[in-house]
């Protein structure tokens, strides 16, 4: 497996192939999920928003424990926020799902869109994987993001959901390609990064606004504390070998 800090820039001839995670790195909701779940429990529970960090987080680096273990089941964003209810608050379980996907507007960022142009143009091959359930297609089509992809799997329909190293053989056997010539970017460490591992292919962490990081490295997280800095996160042993961005168009540095 190449050790993603060591990527300074490839082309599509060494590495022809990249994946993507579809939630929160090629569309995005608003507002995002963690906010609009932390405003259903502040209005519904009274919780404040410092408590709301602490489990959020100690929930986050319980999953990310599991996924090294190769205890998690892999689930998409709405179930994964589901599981955090059902631990913490079970009886607003029915609540969430009744207002979840009214409540969630989803966007397609122009700056995604151009960098998934400018690395076709560069002639990389890519592909999608995610643990979405089929409706996912539909928000593919709603935002024409078919026409980028040479192959869509959807890993969670076909039994292989991510954490689980075998949703990245199917890619791999879709493009005929070899785990040393394909690079995933993802959103989770305890999904998309914890996979591609488990199948020797190099992953980059696409993490914007740090949650990845302080959950990854078990932060004590406080209001007081909104950023940890890169270099805390490779300090960590799970980050260790994990190339960290904070901006989608660093791609376009990175896949020349």
């Amino acid at each position: 497996m190449v050790d993603s800090l060591k990527i300074n820039s490839v082309t599509a001839r060494q590495i022809p192939a990249i994946s993507f995670s579809l939630r929160e790195v090629l569309i995005h909701s608003n507002p995002s999920l963690k906010t609009w779940l932390k405003d259903f429990l502040r209005q519904r529970e009274g919780l404040a928003e410092e408590d709301f960090e602490k489990l959020w987080f100690s929930w986050r680096a319980q999953q990310n424990a599991q996924a090294v273990a190769g205890a998690l089941q892999g689930d998409n964003r709405a179930d994964s926020l589901k599981s955090f209810l059902l631990e913490s608050f079970p009886d607003r379980i029915q609540e969430f799902e009744d207002l979840y996907r009214s409540s969630i507007k989803l966007v397609f960022p122009q700056y995604v869109e151009n960098v998934l142009i400018a690395l076709r143009e560069r002639g990389y091959r890519l592909t999608c994987v995610t643990n979405e359930p089929e409706a996912a297609l539909e928000y593919l089509k709603m935002f024409r993001l078919l026409d980028f992809f040479e192959a869509l799997i959807l890993a969670k329909e076909e039994g292989r959901a991510k954490p689980k190293g075998s949703a990245f053989e199917l890619v791999l056997d879709e493009m005929q390609i070899q785990s040393d010539q394909l690079i995933h970017v993802g959103s989770q460490f305890s999904t998309d990064v914890c996979a591609a591992r488990s199948a020797n292919i190099a992953c980059l962490l696409y993490d914007p606004f740090g949650e990845e990081r302080r959950a990854m490295d078990g932060v004590e997280p406080t209001i007081s504390k909104k950023v940890v800095s890169i270099d805390e996160a490779r300090q960590s042993r799970w980050g260790e070998g994990l190339r960290i961005i904070e901006k989608f168009d660093e791609l376009l540095a990175i896949f020349r």
